[in-house]
């Protein structure tokens, strides 16, 4: 396993952490408020997440390398989840 897929792996993880995190909290949000949006909104990080995941297996099971634009996409996907989780965390 070279750098790129080491790397892929990674973001991976952080997706399923973070995004599980973000739907987590939406769908607790939608029980407590009984709003839809909240309810549509944890539906569709969940489904964010689940293609991010689903996408970057798919370029791991390939036999060609990683590239760069695909690294990117990938890295540029979990920070902003990350960013998502971060300003939905604050107090």
């Amino acid at each position: 396993m070279d750098y790129s897929e080491s790397l892929v792996v990674g973001v991976i993880l952080v997706v399923l952490v973070v995004g599980g995190f973000l739907t987590h909290v939406s769908v607790k949000a939608a029980r407590r408020t009984e709003a839809l949006t909240m309810w549509a909104l944890g539906a569709g990080i969940a489904l964010i997440t689940v293609g991010t995941v689903i996408t970057d297996l798919y370029i791991l099971g390939r036999t060609e390398p990683i590239g760069c634009l695909e690294l990117g996409v990938s890295c540029l996907t979990a920070l902003g989840f990350v960013a998502l989780a971060y300003s939905v965390y604050q107090d």
